[in-house]
């Protein structure tokens, strides 16, 4: 990582057109490379990008919309000898 330099950050508004404000300051936050400067995931939590995916129900509880995790098949994570390719191919699909 030393050998890259100090080089442009990416300029994630023009690659992510449709993406909110919001969503490109998270996005720069968590991309920074020194984990000294990078945002912690307890304020990335916190973030105003995040906050528009909580539901509030009332002041002492913040709970997370339902997803469609319980649809996803977990069971790859079981396997413990994943080969390379295997592993590509569930990432890609």
């Amino acid at each position: 990582m030393l050998g890259v330099g100090n080089r442009q950050p990416a300029n994630f508004k023009a690659l992510y057109p449709n993406a909110t404000d919001d969503g490109i300051d998270l996005l720069s936050q968590l991309l920074v490379i020194d984990p000294e400067q990078r945002i912690s995931a307890n304020t990335a939590l916190k973030h105003s990008f995040v906050n528009e995916f909580i539901i509030k129900l009332d002041d002492n509880d913040d709970r997370m919309i339902e997803n469609d995790a319980e649809k996803f098949d977990f069971g790859f994570e079981s396997e413990v000898n994943i080969r390379f390719i295997r592993l590509q191919k569930l990432l890609i699909i």
